[in-house]
């Protein structure tokens, strides 16, 4: 169902419109955020129409507006952003006439699939080395899982993701737990797509980010951008965890029962008990 969108703070009609722009594509049945959501989550927003205002949609614009100039870094020369601008141009158009013509989606679809072909043979410098925002597709149990990674060094077989994000989202375990599953997913991709993945890398740009915060919390990010390596997870151990999280997300559109978040999907943690004397603050 649609997401309706609201501007309660009077926002200027550039700002609402650049917020209402989204780069993420539809490619399959189910992509790599939604894969690691809980079913809930999904099918509810699927099943019904639900509300959010222009105002919080401000930190995804910076952090579009980050991935965009960071994907610039390697195409340093005007005439290779324009060749890109145009290919990202028709990329749009398949994606404003899908679900309204298919045919003219597809035409759109084609020719930026065709100039995305032409990369490695104008700017062999590009083609030789990185693969950046390639949305990649696998079908397990006839569901069609596709995910868009933000950069992939095929010299160092090292894959890059950026995060535009709080100082909390580091220090919370389960969002890094979030991290793990979501690059490792894109890993797996890359893999069933002949691009063997060694190393994966975050970059994390805390936007809240204070030099004081060092005073306060010895966890704290010592500055406002870091470089956070993850773990590699085999392709056995990812397949067996993108087939369980495909099985419960089946099961609810199925069924039509949508199982409660767990614990974990809510970065939950278990409730804890602690024995006192009464009188005396340290617990037995």
């Amino acid at each position: 169902m649609p997401e309706i969108l609201t501007n309660k703070q009077g926002l200027p009609e550039t700002i609402v419109n650049a917020c209402k722009y989204d780069s993420h594509k539809v490619a399959g049945d189910i992509s790599v955020s939604q894969l690691i959501a809980a079913p809930r989550q999904r099918l509810l927003k699927k099943m019904n129409k639900y509300e959010s205002d222009i105002s919080d949609r401000l930190y995804m614009l910076m952090g579009t507006a980050l991935h965009n100039i960071l994907e610039r870094g390697n195409i340093p020369e005007v005439r290779r952003r324009a060749f890109l601008t145009v290919m990202e141009t028709f990329l749009e158009g398949a994606k404003k006439f899908q679900g309204t013509d298919a045919a003219k989606a597809a035409q759109f679809q084609s020719v930026a699939k065709y100039l995305q072909d032409c990369i490695p043979v104008f700017f062999p410098e590009i083609g030789d080395r990185y693969l950046f925002e390639v949305t990649l597709r696998t079908e397990l149990m006839g569901v069609v899982l596709y995910g868009t990674f933000d950069l992939y060094d095929k010299v160092t077989q090292t894959l890059y993701d950026y995060k535009f994000c709080s100082v909390y989202a580091y220090i919370f375990e389960e969002s890094r737990i979030k991290w793990d599953a979501q690059t490792n997913v894109y890993a797996f991709l890359l893999n069933q797509n002949g691009h063997e993945v060694k190393h994966i890398k975050i970059i994390a740009f805390f936007r809240d980010w204070q030099e004081s915060g060092n005073l306060r919390q010895k966890d704290y990010p010592k500055s406002n951008v870091m470089e956070i390596s993850m773990p590699v997870r085999t392709q056995a151990e990812m397949l067996n965890y993108i087939t369980k999280r495909i099985e419960k997300h089946i099961a609810a559109e199925t069924t039509g029962v949508l199982p409660l978040c767990t614990g974990t999907e809510r970065w939950a943690k278990g409730d804890q008990w602690a024995v006192k004397t009464r009188g005396i603050k340290k617990a037995i």
